[in-house]
């Protein structure tokens, strides 16, 4: 305990302090009786196995999480006039001449089928397992704050290197897995659903700045010159990208004036036959579905069962971009902090042990 209070401890120190030092060194002590040489081969591994092979997974993880944001958005807006998106509930161009816009990344990547949704799904995931495999705050000596350092200061039960090593990881799961559906299917049973998908934005991004913040401020903490400010501008520009989203949202969401949102209208069977005349068929498969469903729950409040007839233009427009461009700011942040602490850590300079011959 007294050793883990100390300032500047290493990975080793907490766990000798957690008492798991003697553990391995006992096991060490047995088979060194049995091999003899192999005794400073298995130490040299486990030293190995604790930092450089952090290291490597956080790089991985943090280079999955970039490419699988960056290659989904690209091909969201490469692709910006294919039919599926200048089509309305007619199955003929929006009025507007604009594309419908997505107004978040989740929300982008919706559609597991669609090639950014594939993407998407397919980085995250690695990044998530990436990032929890490695543990890094225990063994990186520029982010461990020691483990008496709670998450929450009046209560103890969760130390903030636990926290950082095991909720944003989990956290990008629950976001790449429980993704946003549009408004006009969000219904009182998907938006239970989504509570977890917003747990895990909060676990995220949220517990990944915390924890930034936390060692950034902390004495403990071993960051030079250039990587702390490198860090702080990520961590700055991380919480300016999240408040534009949530600023952008909140407006949106509520009673306003701003010129032109998404208009939503009743589907008919004159709307199918519409679209099925412009050969847009699986847009009239659409309309039937929200047909249905109005039928059924006449009571449903607009957009949900409506369909889309007009795109959003004007400043309505804008703040959809900003909103999504704000998220996307933030979201690169988070993963490009964890490339800049692996790029300034001393882990990622630890050499494999020689091997040694089996006797």
């Amino acid at each position: 305990g007294a050793a883990a209070r100390a300032g500047g401890m290493t990975c080793l120190d907490c766990r000798s302090a957690n008492g798991l030092d003697k553990d391995n060194e006992s096991l060490l002590q047995t088979e060194a009786s049995a091999d003899g040489p192999s005794l400073h081969a298995h130490r040299g591994a486990l030293q190995f196995g604790s930092g450089s092979i952090a290291a490597r997974f956080l790089f991985a993880g943090s280079v999955s999480g970039i490419v699988g944001g960056c290659w989904s958005t690209y091909i969201t807006f490469r692709y910006t006039h294919e039919r599926s998106r200048m089509l309305n509930m007619n199955g003929e161009p929006f009025p507007s001449g604009n594309v419908a816009w997505p107004d978040s990344i989740s929300y982008m990547a919706a559609d597991e089928r669609s090639a950014a949704g594939k993407v998407f799904l397919c980085f995250f995931v690695i990044h998530g397992f990436c990032t929890l495999v490695s543990q890094y705050p225990y063994h990186f000596r520029n982010v461990n704050v020691g483990n008496d350092v709670p998450l929450i200061p009046c209560c103890g039960c969760l130390s903030m290197n636990t926290a950082r090593a095991f909720l944003p990881p989990i956290g990008i799961l629950l976001v790449a897995m429980d993704h946003t559906v549009s408004p006009n299917r969000h219904t009182a049973a998907i938006n239970k659903g989504l509570a977890f998908h917003m747990i895990g934005v909060y676990a995220w991004i949220g517990i990944t700045l915390l924890g930034e913040v936390r060692a950034l401020l902390s004495a403990r903490v071993l960051i030079g010159r250039l990587e702390r400010t490198l860090r702080w501008s990520l961590t700055v520009c991380c919480l300016l990208g999240a408040l534009a989203y949530v600023v952008t949202q909140n407006i949106r969401a509520g009673p306003s004036d701003i010129c032109c949102p998404n208009v939503w209208r009743n589907v008919t069977l004159a709307t199918v036959e519409q679209a099925k005349a412009s050969l847009a068929f699986d847009i009239a498969a659409e309309d039937l579905t929200l047909m249905a469903g109005l039928h059924f729950n006449p009571d449903a409040a607009p957009p949900l069962y409506r369909g889309l007839y007009d795109s959003a233009s004007g400043m309505a427009l804008v703040l959809v971009q900003i909103g999504f461009w704000g998220e996307f700011v933030a979201g690169a942040c988070v993963l490009l902090l964890g490339l800049v602490i692996w790029a300034f850590s001393d882990n990622r300079h630890m050499a494999t042990p020689d091997p040694v011959d089996e006797r």
